[in-house]
Parts: structure tokens; sequence; C-alpha cells
């Protein structure tokens, strides 16, 4: 959400008034607001993307639900519920897991989570339109292999070395507050902060607006 967004939306939330567009007539309104999302709060504020004020005023009773991989007890029956609720859905069926094909999908990663389950399990009755279901016929993607970067000596700056990380949208709005802080703040021309980015004027704004800079 826009910061310009999450100012209106605070103001809504404090005060139980808003004004409609077009209009210069407040409404009171009297709600409660359930928000949900993927995003990572504390770091978007420790980012300066999201409002801290606004963060406090929607954190009152958080609740958080575990993805599929830290709760794979609940994956075989969830999948047989999906499978019974497709074979009502389709009047085809009905369909069941062999244990090989539950360990399978106890096994898989689920970055998509319980979509991606849903999806696993319907590809799979499409194939097979009644029956026990086998491991092939779930079509599993097999778990990315690890990936390791070896850094040698010498490729890892000096000033870098023992640093603390920082999260990607931190890097990011340090990289740019730099690279405004050598074009004197100057985002246009030759010498401005989008060339030296080698980005396109327009590209930079967004960014820069994203992430709450002037």
């Amino acid at each position: 959400m826009p910061l310009s967004a999450q100012a209106k939306l605070l103001r809504v939330l404090e005060e139980g008034t808003f004004e409609p567009v077009g209009s210069d007539r407040s409404i009171r309104v009297d709600v409660r607001v359930i928000a949900a999302t993927h995003v990572d709060l504390p770091g978007a504020v420790k980012g300066r993307i999201f409002r801290e004020d606004l963060y406090f005023r929607i954190a009152v009773f958080p609740l958080r639900l575990p993805p599929l991989h830290e709760r794979r007890e609940d994956i075989a029956p969830l999948a047989q519920q999906f499978l019974d609720d497709l074979a009502a859905k389709r009047g085809l069926g009905p369909w069941s897991l062999s244990s090989a094909a539950a360990a399978a999908l106890v096994d898989a990663d689920w970055p998509g989570n319980v979509r991606q389950l849903v999806n696993t399990l319907e590809r799979a009755t499409i194939l097979r339109p009644s029956g026990i279901l086998e491991p092939d016929d779930l079509a599993l993607m097999p778990p990315p292999p690890s990936l390791r970067i070896q850094v040698l000596d010498g490729d890892c700056p000096e000033e870098l070395e023992g640093d603390p990380l920082v999260t990607y949208v931190e890097n990011e709005r340090r990289h740019l507050t730099a690279a405004l802080a050598r074009s004197g703040g100057k985002i246009y021309g030759p010498d401005g902060a989008a060339a030296i980015l080698g980005l396109r004027p327009t590209t930079l704004q967004s960014k820069l607006r994203k992430l709450g800079l002037r």
C-alpha cells in the first residue's frame, strides 16, 4: 500500500471518519478491520515502506498462520479432505492417497502453501478420474538443490567484512540514498542519480516513492 494511502487509512482508524471522493462532507464509520498480509511488516517498518503508527494501530490482536512446511502433520488429512471436496463438486472419484503418495506430499516443500496443494491434487484428479493416487500422479517438483556461494580470498571488499547484514529493502534504500547524495539530489541528466545507477528516471522515481524517499 502506498504511503499516501497508509496515511488515509490511519486517519480513518484514528478518527473514524473519511471524505468520499468528490465530496466535502465527512462520513463517520464504525468498523472492525481485519488485515491479512504475507509481507514482513516489522521489516517493512524498519525499511520505512510501512508506517510504524499504522502498524501498531492494526496489530492489536495478531494471528500468525503457520505455512504448510511448519505443520506437516496436517498435510495428509488436508489432502484427503480436498480430494473428497473435489469428488463432491465434480461428481467423479472418489480418490484416495496411497501411503507413498501421502509421504511424498508430506515431504514436499510447498512454497505456495495450501493453494499449491489444491492445484497439485486437482491436476492429479484430472489425470486419474478415480481410484488411488500414486506419487507419479502428483507430479511433484523435486526440491531445488541447495545453493552455496563460495567467496574466495579477496572477493569480499575489506570494508564489508564483519559488517552486519541488513534487509534487501534497507540495502536498496541506502544505495539509492548514496546515489542521490552523490548527484546532489538530481535525478535527471548525465550526472543525475538515474544515470549513476543505470536506471530510467521514471523507474528511479517509482523506487523512491515506494521507499518514501524524497
